[in-house]
């Protein structure tokens, strides 16, 4: 009889061990697709003493539990679905004018900086200058179109 009951209390063990890895495998899955819960989720929340009933009830097997407990189960667990997830909240007109601000903000500060703070540009960067660059480097016989490293 003792070792009945020790069979019994090790089935029941290993059943619950079974139950806890399958939503523990579940979760797994859920954190690698990247599924994160909602908080405004399209069905209502589940009652935090009906999820204790339904995770206890997971723990047997899982036949005798019904397809809408199954997915009231799937809700307490994870919130929503994966396609409630893929769906978004419709967040990409946010997004994009908040692209649009921060480009704007960009091309003022560059504005502002480039008209108070820099100067003329270089006397160098002129034409005349660059003429007279060019004359010098034909008397010192330099290749116009290699330059100094090049003679004809």
């Amino acid at each position: 009889i003792t070792t009945l009951v020790q069979f019994r209390q090790s089935h029941v063990f290993d059943s619950n061990i079974m139950a806890v890895s399958r939503l523990a495998a579940l979760r797994q899955m859920a954190v690698r697709s990247g599924v994160r819960a909602r908080s405004n989720a399209a069905v209502a929340p589940i009652a935090e003493e009906e999820a204790a009933q339904l995770m206890k009830k997971a723990e047997g097997p899982w036949q005798e539990m019904t397809a809408a407990e199954k997915t009231n189960l799937y809700r307490a667990v994870y919130k929503t679905t994966r396609k409630e997830a893929m769906q978004g909240e419709g967040d990409g007109l946010k997004i994009a004018g908040c692209v649009a601000a921060a480009v704007g903000v960009s091309y003022a500060l560059f504005s502002f900086i480039h008209h108070n703070f820099i100067g003329d540009r270089p006397s160098t960067l002129s034409k005349e200058w660059k003429s007279a660059e060019q004359e010098k480097l034909a008397e010192k016989g330099a290749n116009v179109v290699f330059g100094l490293g090049e003679r004809k």
